[in-house]
């Protein structure tokens, strides 16, 4: 939106499958917290052009983008920004799929309001520390916190389970074009979202543990700046 109201030539790449698109509701952004991502998606600026489909390669350095479309399409662009996300690992347990995003929720700040003082679980591996100190914050929405099945096969009804699941970039191309990522394995940028390769900016999930609507478009207006920024330079 941002380069869009500066009158500059956008193109966006888009397959329309965000990793939020199975939550009914988007929450946490100001003025439009309920809203479905999908509605939130389609209030993109009128001048930015939008074709429904992925980016399969790409290369070239900054001032000189080739991308190339899953349709065979080759596109050329002077800058790149990657605001494409990244893909949860869910456990095979049988439900995990079916309910992630609505009953199986990753995050408090994201959906803790809509499940407040009823039965909640969480599920945990690894860290202890990290587990309790989850405990404790999540006291903050429900006080009420137990498993959803014991080793002798109780089952506790449950209104919401919280689960951190792995993650992995939904895209390769960054990785192809020599972009530097985090041990985490979230892309490396600046404060400016600034990757370790001149002309490429990224912003949103794929660069950062903070997941939030609010967050991603906080990200991706200061990108649009840097980028038309950087476009006033002569080539």
């Amino acid at each position: 939106m941002c380069l869009g109201r500066a009158l500059r030539r956008v193109l966006v790449l888009d397959t329309g499958k965000p990793c939020n698109r199975v939550t009914p509701h988007a929450h946490n952004f100001l003025t439009q917290d309920g809203a479905t991502p999908a509605a939130l998606a389609a209030q993109a600026c009128p001048t930015v052009q939008l074709l429904e489909e992925a980016a399969v390669a790409a290369t070239g350095r900054d001032g000189d983008f080739t991308i190339t479309t899953e349709t065979g399409q080759v596109l050329q662009a002077r800058k790149l920004f990657f605001g494409t996300g990244v893909r949860d690992l869910l456990p095979t347990r049988p439900g995990f799929s079916a309910c992630w995003g609505t009953s199986l929720i990753h995050c408090p700040y994201c959906h803790g309001y809509e499940y407040h003082h009823q039965p909640t679980g969480m599920l945990l591996n690894g860290d202890m520390d990290m587990a309790l100190e989850h405990a404790r914050m999540l006291r903050q929405w429900t006080d009420q916190l137990t498993h959803v099945e014991l080793a002798d096969r109780r089952q506790v009804p449950l209104a919401a389970l919280y689960l951190r699941p792995g993650i992995e970039q939904h895209c390769l191309l960054p990785q192809e074009l020599g972009c530097a990522y985090t041990e985490a394995g979230y892309l490396q940028v600046d404060n400016l979202q600034k990757t370790s390769v001149p002309g490429i900016i990224a912003a949103g999930d794929a660069t950062t543990l903070l997941r939030s609507v609010s967050a991603a478009v906080a990200g991706g207006n200061m990108a649009g700046v840097v980028l038309n920024r950087e476009l006033l330079r002569p080539w």
